[in-house]
């Protein structure tokens, strides 16, 4: 009777070694077959956080880029200390997450459950240059047309504006991408004239504003009399009422070349 119940206990303990071995082999098999896209569904996102829950079951590390599993650079920026990793247990794992060049890397010798939290980008553009016409003071064009130049130092700005309030609210925001513009512009009021530009990033933070004037003088001057006053010396009038007279040119031509 003993002989039996010892034969049935060996039986019973390789039973239930064997259904172990096989429960692990697929349960292994089944997380090596999980793609990691399938944990990204439970990621949330609200107004001021963006949070990803993952899982290491290799015990080894497990990589995750910007470009694939969160915005990163865009309108969030990982947040390391907030986030955390707890093993099956449920004793938080430290020193097991590193951030470095938009990746993020989880590694350890045990399984793994991670929270990885991404805070809002609510920082402005701080500086970018902006003029018209040209980079002088005061410019002078003679033409409606003429060309406005931006940069900026930002990697994630996405639109401009030019204005001709200085309030970004009443911006009509134009998309750029890049680290410059150098858009047309359409200056109609002859004088001085103002602009303020905006740039905005992708979290729709709103830089200070930068302004520039330029000095429309579209009306040529009108000589009203020229005479000669003899010894090599001319007397010449000129009416103007634009950017001022900045050169008088007497010519034995009637032409100004």
């Amino acid at each position: 009777m003993r002989v039996v119940n010892k034969k049935l206990w060996v039986i019973t303990i390789t039973l239930l070694v064997v259904i172990e071995c096989v429960f692990t082999y697929l349960s292994v098999k089944s997380y090596g077959n999980k793609d990691i896209i399938e944990i990204k569904e439970e990621n949330k996102v609200n107004k001021e956080m963006f949070s990803m829950y993952v899982e290491n079951k290799d015990g080894d590390y497990v990589e995750y880029t910007d470009s694939e599993y969160y915005p990163i650079g865009l309108k969030y920026y990982f947040n390391e200390e907030r986030s955390n990793c707890t093993d099956n247990k449920g004793k938080v794992v430290s020193n097991v997450i590193s951030y470095n060049n938009n990746k993020i890397t989880v590694s350890s010798n045990k399984t793994l459950f991670c929270y990885l939290y991404f805070d809002l980008d609510k920082v402005a553009p701080q500086t970018f240059t902006f003029y018209l016409g040209g980079n002088t003071n005061p410019e002078y064009i003679n033409k409606t047309s003429t060309t406005a130049y931006l940069s900026w130092t930002d990697t994630d700005i996405e639109s401009y504006c030019i204005n001709t309030e200085n309030n970004s609210s009443s911006c009509n925001w134009v998309s750029t991408t890049g680290n410059s513009t150098t858009p047309s512009y359409t200056i109609s009021t002859q004088g001085s004239n103002t602009r303020y530009a905006f740039i905005r990033d992708a979290a729709e933070n709103i830089s200070p504003v930068v302004s520039d004037s330029v000095f429309l003088d579209s009306v040529a001057p009108v000589i009203t009399s020229a005479s000669d006053s003899g010894a090599g010396t001319a007397n010449v009038t000129v009416t103007e009422t634009g950017s001022g007279v900045q050169s008088v040119c007497v010519n034995q031509s009637s032409t100004s070349t």
